[in-house]
């Protein structure tokens, strides 16, 4: 019985020393947004670090309305996206987050829809991808569909680019360039250039 003790600390171990933890990259990135409900919901709000989501502690609100509406972060070069959580306005109408759209360069990667009440967040798992860009769009599911957000958090890597990364059969690629080698087979990061 010790014997098998020992065996799972050792997996556990072992589990946590492999798993890595990514870091919110998205104050890395510029924001910006069609346009602003006034000088004070501006689109840098959604990176601030407050997730608060009352109108008093700011966040990012646009003054347009449905799919016209967007938020954006960039990046000055590709990151790794592993991650993202969304954090609504909590004190009103965070129903406009039913259908809102998320998109990593151009691609489409998530429709929101609405939890039923505001005290919760959206988190879009699994993206393991290299983007530049974030974008954000509203819904046109309710008449007032401002697009509003008190926080977008973007969990990632923002050195990926630079890391040399090797495939199974051991071809190196840049972690940067691509995912997948010529034949569309996924190239993980296990190993690094000085381990290869």
């Amino acid at each position: 019985m010790r014997f098998f003790g020992i065996r799972i600390v050792l997996y556990l171990i072992l589990a946590v020393s492999v798993a890595k933890a990514f870091e919110n990259i998205a104050r890395l990135g510029t924001a910006s947004m069609i346009d602003s409900w006034n000088h004070v919901a501006t689109a840098e709000k959604a990176i601030d670090g407050n997730r608060g989501g009352h109108w008093a502690a700011g966040i990012a609100h646009t003054r347009s309305k449905g799919p016209a509406a967007w938020w954006k972060l960039t990046f000055p070069k590709p990151v790794y996206i592993d991650h993202m959580i969304i954090w609504p306005r909590t004190d009103c109408c965070c129903y406009r987050f039913g259908g809102m759209t998320v998109k990593l360069d151009d691609r489409l990667v998530s429709t929101l829809t609405y939890a039923g009440h505001c005290h919760t967040h959206y988190i879009i798992n699994n993206l393991k991808t290299n983007a530049k860009e974030v974008k954000i769009f509203g819904s046109n599911q309710y008449r007032d569909g401002y697009l509003q957000m008190a926080e977008v958090e973007v969990y990632g890597d923002p050195t990926t680019e630079d890391i040399k990364c090797y495939d199974d059969s051991g071809k190196e690629y840049r972690g940067g360039d691509s995912f997948r080698d010529e034949d569309g087979k996924t190239c993980t990061c296990s190993q690094s250039a000085s381990s290869a």
